[in-house]
């Protein structure tokens, strides 16, 4: 575990595809790459007028053509994105107006508060005069976030992604629906990471499928994406160099280990590492340490840390039968009651 030569032979094209999924913090804008939140529309989809909701229009970013440049980028690129003025006031057949980031979104108040009971008690606070919750961004980081959560909520769709390499948008997703125990929208949640995770067709980040999964407390999804992503290595310095980049350049927060293993704590960014709740990051640790002889594993060595990485997590949640998902994890809010940051206006 460490540094090293990579064990998949790779030709260029396989190079670059790698170099932007993990080189990088985003491989191209976000509306272009995802398309995660639509205008649902008679025309696109047959979804009924009774869940339709103003989503934020997928607006064509700064870059028309929707490429990046991958020629001498000094560090990972900012993975802004910037919601079009026009979609402010969007209509929508809703009878109440929920605002993020100023972004206003028309939904149905019998769909929210079936979902969750905390939403419940806004909408009773909201309902005179102007029907209208605002979320700071405390509650909720963005419109873009706010407007995934709805898909979820809604049972919408999600296309999958060609590459799942946005962890600073899907993990406040989970943090929103957690706060606000929309808990059916987890559980669809999870059925796409299982769906992304073994489907054929394009790159998936396992190691970002594994963070997530184990944000939801899934210990199956983590041990697929060990099995799965065994033979998965960062970049090494060389092939690094063929791309044009220089590691020692980049920030803390994205530098990884060039040429281990992808699930090889040591190796991660520490952006990625300090994303798995303790109890998983402990656990795949303990199971690597225990199990990988050989310089970044064997497939049957990293098989081997699969079973104890869920034997340990099994064991200790047959300890701690209440159920809490880890002791750094704050996503498990309980009791009903909203969150912080939502103000109720009228």
């Amino acid at each position: 575990m460490g540094n090293g030569i990579s064990k998949r032979s790779r030709d260029d094209s396989y190079v670059k595809e790698k170099a932007k999924n993990r080189g990088r913090e985003s491989c191209q804008p976000i509306s272009e790459k995802t398309k995660l939140t639509r205008i649902v529309s008679a025309s696109s989809r047959s979804i009924t007028s009774s869940v339709t909701s103003t989503v934020v229009s997928d607006a064509a970013s700064s870059d028309q053509t929707g490429t990046v440049n991958t020629k001498k980028p000094a560090r990972p690129m900012s993975t802004g994105y910037t919601l079009p003025p026009n979609a402010l006031y969007q209509k929508g057949d809703g009878d109440y107006t929920i605002m993020v980031e100023g972004y206003r979104f028309k939904v149905k108040e019998q769909l929210i508060v079936n979902a969750s009971l905390s939403m419940k008690i806004l909408f009773e606070k909201a309902r005179t005069p102007f029907r209208t919750i605002a979320f700071s961004h405390l509650t909720c980081s963005s419109g873009r976030v706010f407007a995934l959560a709805l898909d979820l909520i809604y049972g919408r769709d999600l296309i999958r992604p060609s590459c799942i390499d946005q962890l600073h948008l899907y993990l406040p997703v989970i943090q929103f629906l957690k706060d606000f125990q929309f808990n059916q929208a987890i559980q669809r949640f999870r059925g796409y990471l299982q769906e992304w995770l073994v489907s054929e067709g394009g790159y998936v980040d396992r190691l970002e499928v594994f963070v997530l999964a184990a944000k939801i407390d899934d210990i199956e999804i983590c041990a697929t994406a060990i099995r799965t992503g065994w033979n998965e290595t960062y970049l090494t310095v060389t092939e690094l160099a063929k791309l044009g980049y220089d590691i020692t350049d980049w920030g803390y927060a994205v530098r990884f280990n060039p040429g281990s293993s992808l699930f090889d704590i040591s190796g991660m960014t520490p952006l990625r590492q300090f994303s798995i709740p303790s109890k998983y990051r402990r656990a795949l640790l303990s199971a690597a340490s225990e199990s990988l002889i050989t310089l970044n594993g064997s497939q049957q060595e990293w098989e081997t840390v699969a079973n104890k990485f869920t034997e340990k997590l099994r064991g200790s949640r047959s300890v701690h039968e209440c159920g809490t998902t880890d002791d750094d994890d704050a996503l498990n809010s309980g009791g009903g009651a909203a969150p912080d940051g939502v103000v109720q206006s009228g």
